[in-house]
């Protein structure tokens, strides 16, 4: 299907109908920044690729420059850590792990573990250590970190410490193979430092104000969860967190996720939850 717009876009994706109705009636206009920050934070888990495609159109559609500048980095910075994951390594190993955590076997080449994988158990990740003792050489033999600082050009600092590291990045696969997720990665330059800072003028660690149809007190139901729950922010509380993220840039789209109380289990059950995952009960 074709779009004319991300908002376009965003407003054919599965999430509450409660929610795209609030949007429709108080014709709330997001940004493209916003749409790609959604998207890629969406609550309902994608495949990794079906990501990238969404925000690659988004990049397509867009006149907003830098933008498209950060779409197309993250774009390069996550097809650059999966290829690394996968590669094969001297003095690396991969372990092929299911989703109950319990652990297949070590392989020497990553596509021997992929294959290794039996489909009647279900989801499954394949992770990359290296091998640590005395007679080897690791491959990466510094622990990079990071930290926020406000103050520094990125909002981050990747600091270097003289541990060395046992893993080195996973990848989670859907029972079907695909990919949903990963994480690590082996080099550290600047498209790191560009993409994996926190700076709050990223994309993916914006804050953006949602509308809400909900009041304190209204029954509701988690659409991922099938929980039966009540709303319960009041507005004024709403709007002071709209209002903080004027002036703290530590805020993002997740400080915009709502808290339900369950008062059958006691007092005090509670969860947080994205709006976008609430219907009217």
């Amino acid at each position: 299907m074709d779009f004319s717009t991300p908002q376009e876009l965003f407003m054919s994706l599965p999430f509450s109908q409660a929610m795209k109705k609030c949007i429709v009636e108080t014709n709330w206009r997001f940004s493209d920044f916003d749409i790609a920050s959604l998207i890629y934070n969406f609550p309902f888990r994608m495949l990794h690729s079906e990501t990238m495609k969404l925000i690659e159109t988004i990049a397509s559609l867009t006149t907003d420059e830098n933008l498209k500048k950060q779409i197309l980095q993250r774009i390069a910075y996550d097809k650059r850590t999966i290829e690394e994951i996968k590669r094969t390594d001297a003095n690396c190993v991969f372990l092929l792990k299911y989703d109950d955590d319990s652990l297949d076997g070590v392989y020497d080449e990553f596509e021997t573990a992929f294959e290794r994988f039996d489909v009647k158990y279900g989801g499954f990740s394949i992770e990359k250590y290296q091998i640590l003792s005395k007679y080897t050489k690791p491959l990466v033999d510094k622990h990079h970190t990071e930290s926020r600082n406000m103050d520094a050009e990125h909002q981050t600092n990747f600091d270097v410490t003289d541990k060395v590291p046992e893993t080195l990045g996973g990848i989670k696969f859907t029972q079907n193979r695909e990919i949903s997720s990963f994480w690590g990665g082996i080099t550290n330059d600047e498209l790191t430092r560009e993409v994996e800072n926190l700076d709050s003028t990223r994309f993916e660690n914006a804050f953006i104000e949602l509308p809400t149809p909900f009041k304190f007190g209204d029954k509701v139901r988690s659409i991922s969860r099938n929980w039966a729950a009540v709303y319960s922010v009041k507005e004024d509380d709403y709007l002071k967190t709209i209002e903080r993220a004027k002036h703290d840039k530590l805020l993002d789209v997740t400080d915009m996720d709502v808290t339900v109380t369950f008062p059958e289990k006691g007092e005090g059950a509670h969860a947080h939850i994205s709006l976008f995952d609430l219907e009217f009960e």
